[in-house]
């Protein structure tokens, strides 16, 4: 077998098989605490609570349904996608480990060699922070308790620092599309002429959108 067949049947198709499987489970294992206090304890909320509470998260939940998976698809691949929605923390850990690993190892997102590259650094980005996320269930309020006030306050910059390292990142492929998305980005969030739950996906397309029409022009240049 060539490379390209060893990486269809003997890498791809038992993670898919593995993957759809997985995360089908985990999705009957979210059901499990309410099933358990239903069936020890008698307690269900009223068919107005439930419905009261779908109409609260359905729009935002529906909204994430639909702009991540086509988002970071790209750059996780099957693999990481499969692992990064069972784990959780995409945007602010599997993406940017992913991303980063890629640009190390100077690979394509989207190739063959992207996609391996990106399984290896999501795996070990599971590992790393089932540690940190282990020490800090035992000593992490010890810790943040230790810690003078200027370090907690300089906790909540650490998200924005890695979504502005990734952007910069990929900024540095395609400034003209970067600089447009931020602006667009920008000007949405501060207009605020659309609810926050369409600001991801609104950016998500246009950006897309500019992508493409940036790329058709080149091509015909």
């Amino acid at each position: 077998m060539n490379n390209d067949e060893i990486y269809e049947k003997e890498f791809l198709k038992p993670i898919i098989y593995w993957g759809s499987r997985t995360c089908l489970l985990a999705v009957l294992i979210s059901f499990a605490p309410a099933l358990y206090i239903y069936f020890a304890y008698g307690v269900i909320p009223k068919a107005s609570e439930i419905l009261q509470a779908f109409i609260l998260v359905a729009p935002y939940a529906v909204v994430l349904q639909i702009v991540e998976p086509p988002s970071y698809f790209p750059i996780l691949g099957v693999p990481g996608t499969y692992m990064s929605f069972l784990a959780g923390n995409i945007s602010n850990v599997r993406v940017p480990c992913s991303a980063i690993a890629q640009n190390a190892a100077g690979v394509v997102e989207g190739s063959k060699e992207g996609s391996i590259i990106s399984t290896i650094a999501i795996g070990i980005s599971v590992i790393v922070n089932l540690i940190i996320l282990g020490i800090g269930v035992f000593v992490g309020a010890q810790l943040l308790a230790a810690f003078p006030p200027v370090v907690n306050e300089a906790l909540k910059y650490i998200l924005p620092s890695v979504f502005g390292g990734v952007f910069g990142s990929f900024a540095m492929r395609d400034i003209k599309l970067a600089i447009i998305s931020l602006i667009v980005c920008v000007i949405l969030v501060a207009t605020n002429i659309i609810p926050t739950t369409l600001i991801a996906p609104i950016g998500v397309v246009v950006t897309i959108y500019v992508g493409i029409k940036l790329t058709n022009k080149k091509m015909e240049a």
